[in-house]
């Protein structure tokens, strides 16, 4: 399997665990948004009941005209079409129908444009004893046409058309209109007619107003429903992005594009899910919108979702903690999409121009959720006719397709801003550290100056700049720059220069603050550095990083993914690394046997121990083939058991794999390092091995004795030895067979002391065996850490 699809694999893994883990909330959620998707259906199955056989049809399209008197409509003008009007003969059949049916002979207005019926209008209406009753004015545009095509009928015709809202709905235009088109098409048929019918119910419709309570509900109940789902359906993210899980992941060569992938099939399946389970209760209750339009809503309410999912990605990045901000995100979307809902209805009574009214619509949809106020304007609103009709298919203009292609817009819109924001967030951070740094060189190198670093460092900075050897880690000239929130500037790397060999282990040591983990993070990309230059066996990190090199273990276990059982979060990282399932198995096992995990593997990691979690980081750092490690206080709250056997897993590669340690236990890079830096001030003060720093920095003598026997005269024979030979001899420890002697280091020569313990041991002076040793690492590190803070004091006094 190649490296993408392991790493997908990895993510559709990790997610679809998590998304079962918290099945009862996502169930709930389920059930609010298909219960609030069902809402229509309800309302119609209670008007059902409360109708009980007295529903209301309206299946003639001019029943409901309060005023037969001056009944008049009006045909407006086309330039494009021969004599001025398209399609002549539909007026003669408009007019027949209305004779027919109300027994008026309607009058007829003839205008060129819109603009001059409207002046016509208000002229008549301005006498308030005028008698004008225009029920309608319309307009066929050029562009309109009916053919037969193999017995079948096909239309497209583009209708514009004002209506007298006062005495005339618009359904019922759509109706009579309907009806005249199938006549015209069909001559040869006596009395041919088509009732298709709106189907409203007395109990939905407003009978002052004439508006659809139904379609109106579609607006906003399905644009709660879908802010509500993708509200609470993208916390993971909002975790992810805000803790150290996703930035771990990157580190250990996660692809970002497998990572947003991977969550997008689980959230578009999840949503999948739940749309169709909404949509077969809908078509089992048979809601009557809904049957008329159902695979356009089906179509357009999925492609909506979609959108918003990647929508709600791009917030991820703004909201900082997952509860909170899934409770904002809801908040903030539910307003918008209210004063969405609102402003329509307002603006649809107010604004005469519905291309504007469209188009303040559209803005709307900025917040993709939006989308299915268009999606149901468009068909339900009757300027618009599309739907198939027998043989007979209306299309009237581009509103109808908006809901469809309004999402894809977002979709492509928002991928390129979440490439953006991942593109940005990388390179923001590299160039805002190099801005900090320029104008800041003398000042780093004053400071460096006043640091008394010793000549082992030094030196190997003149090895790192002229030699030719190839070191794992190279680090060259590494600067760190902070402004602090005091306005002093914090030189928490500076000018560092080290030479890592392959297949060594180098130590870090230095107090808190001293600049070891920055530079850590800085050679793993997680900081960006403000100057000078990484490489990484060979390749510089700022040009071409290869974060399968390199393996780490951070000083925190809050990378791993606390609902996660210990075995499964190594057997994400085993999927990210391309391990095979025989691998897998493997590795696992071999890492709950070397650190003894088997008690605890299988328990969610928030539920396990600080020590326990500190074992699963450190296993998942070796599941990782790459040939340098970076181990960060690894054993850390570790017990001393747990500590030796992780010792014993970092001996068992040791000379395989280069190992880079920052440790504040002085013994445990005593014990394992071959190299020891100790950093001050962000500057490396020193370099060598344990035995060597001993030597070199060591302010005492370090002796040990085995007495001859157990009684008060041996006793009191060492004692008078030490006392007469050595005065300055102080006893730390006193056992009845045993001592151990410290004597300052500057009152005595080791070859000196030697010499009086051998005389000691040969003249029976009560000693049986005896060593001596320079100062413990950790005293010696003791020891500069105090000269650096006298060095610091001297400078503040200057």
């Amino acid at each position: 399997m190649g490296i993408f699809l392991s790493q997908l694999k990895a993510v559709l893994f990790r997610r679809s665990i998590l998304q079962l883990r918290g099945i009862i909330s996502t169930i709930i959620v389920d059930l609010v948004v298909i219960a609030l998707l069902l809402v229509p259906a309800i309302f119609k199955l209670s008007s059902d009941k409360a109708g009980e056989g007295v529903t209301h049809i309206t299946t003639n399209s001019l029943d409901d005209l309060e005023n037969y008197n001056n009944l008049s409509i009006t045909r407006i003008k086309d330039p494009g079409c021969d004599g001025g009007f398209c399609f002549p003969e539909l007026l003669d059949i408009l007019k027949k129908m209305i004779k027919d049916e109300i027994n008026v002979d309607v009058k007829v207005n003839e205008f060129d444009t819109f603009d001059d019926l409207n002046d016509f209008q208000n002229k008549t209406t301005s006498d308030p004893h005028h008698s004008l009753n225009n029920i309608f004015g319309y307009q066929i545009v050029n562009n309109s046409y009916y053919r037969t095509e193999d017995d079948k009928y096909n239309a497209s015709i583009t209708c514009n058309v004002v209506v007298n809202y006062s005495n005339f709905q618009t359904y019922h235009f759509e109706t009579l209109f309907r009806r005249a088109v199938f006549k015209m098409m069909n001559p040869s048929i006596s009395d041919s007619d088509i009732y298709y019918n709106f189907s409203v119910r007395s109990e939905v419709m407003a009978k002052e107003e004439g508006n659809s309570y139904v379609a109106d509900i579609y607006f906003i109940i399905y644009a709660i429903a879908i802010v509500i789902f993708i509200s609470f359906g993208f916390g993971q993210i909002i975790e992810d992005l805000h803790t150290p899980t996703r930035s771990y992941m990157i580190a250990c060569g996660l692809n970002r594009f497998a990572y947003w992938l991977g969550n997008f099939i689980i959230d578009f399946a999840h949503l999948f899910i739940v749309t169709v389970i909404a949509f077969i209760i809908n078509m089992i209750l048979k809601e009557p919108i809904f049957m008329k339009f159902n695979g356009y809503i089906f179509y357009a309410v999925l492609i909506t979702l979609i959108a918003s999912i990647i929508y709600a990605y791009i917030w991820g990045f703004l909201l900082r903690n997952r509860n909170s901000g899934a409770t904002m995100f809801f908040i903030v979307h539910i307003i918008f999409t209210l004063t969405a809902y609102f402003v329509g209805l307002m603006l649809r009574q107010q604004i005469k121009s519905l291309s504007l009214l469209k188009l303040i619509r559209c803005l709307f949809c900025i917040f993709p959720m939006n989308n299915v106020i268009n999606l149901f304007y468009a068909p339900i609103e009757p300027i618009k006719f599309q739907a198939p009709l027998n043989s007979v298919k209306l299309d009237a203009d581009s509103y109808y397709k908006i809901p469809i292609i309004i999402p894809i817009i977002g979709i492509i819109l928002y991928l390129l801003i979440l490439l953006l924001i991942e593109a940005l967030g990388k390179s923001a951070k590299k160039k805002f550290s190099k801005f900090g740094w320029s104008g800041h060189e003398r000042e780093f190198k004053e400071f460096k100056d006043k640091q008394k670093i010793t000549k082992e460092a030094i030196d190997m900075e003149q090895s790192v700049h002229n030699s030719s050897e190839e070191y794992a880690i190279k680090i060259k000239d590494v600067s760190k720059f902070y402004s602090g929130p005091n306005g002093k500037n914090i030189y928490a790397v500076n000018q560092v220069s080290l030479g890592i060999k392959k297949g060594s282990l180098f130590g870090f040591l230095g107090s808190n603050g001293a600049g070891k983990t920055t530079l850590m993070r800085i050679i793993l990309r997680d900081e960006a550095l403000s100057n000078g230059s990484v490489e990484i066996e060979g390749d510089d990190i700022e040009k071409s990083f290869d974060p399968k090199k390199i393996s780490r273990c951070p000083q925190f276990d809050d990378h791993l993914t606390g609902n996660l059982t210990g075995r499964q979060n190594l057997k994400f990282f085993c999927y990210l690394y391309n391990k095979s399932r025989s691998e897998t198995k493997e590795i696992i096992d071999k890492m709950v046997d070397t650190l003894d995990l088997s008690e605890h593997i299988d328990k969610k990691v928030d539920n396990m121990s600080g020590g326990n979690r500190r074992k699963c980081a450190v296993a998942i750092t070796f599941i990782s083939d790459a040939n340098i490690i970076l181990l960060d206080e690894p054993t850390s709250s570790l017990d001393p058991i747990a500590r030796h056997k992780v010792h014993n897993l970092i001996n068992e590669y040791r000379g395989e794999k280069t190992f880079m340690l920052c440790t504040h236990l002085l013994d445990e890079a005593e014990n394992l390092c071959d190299n020891i830096s100790i950093m001050l001030n962000g500057c490396v003060f020193t370099i060598g091995t344990p035995q060597y720093l001993s030597n070199r920095f060591g302010t005492e003598w370090k002796v040990d004795v085995l007495l001859n026997d157990k009684s008060e005269e041996t006793q009191n024979t060492v004692s008078n030895f030490f006392l007469q030979g050595i005065p300055s001899a102080v006893a730390t420890i006193s056992r009845p067979l045993s001592r151990i002697y410290s004597i300052p280091r500057n009152d005595i020569s080791i070859t000196k002391l030697f010499r009086l313990l051998e005389q000691a041991k040969t003249n029976n002076m009560g000693i049986k065996y005896y060593t001596c040793s320079c100062s413990t690492l950790e005293k010696v590190f003791l020891e500069i850490v105090m000269l650096s803070q006298n060095n610091d004091d001297e400078q503040d006094e200057q």
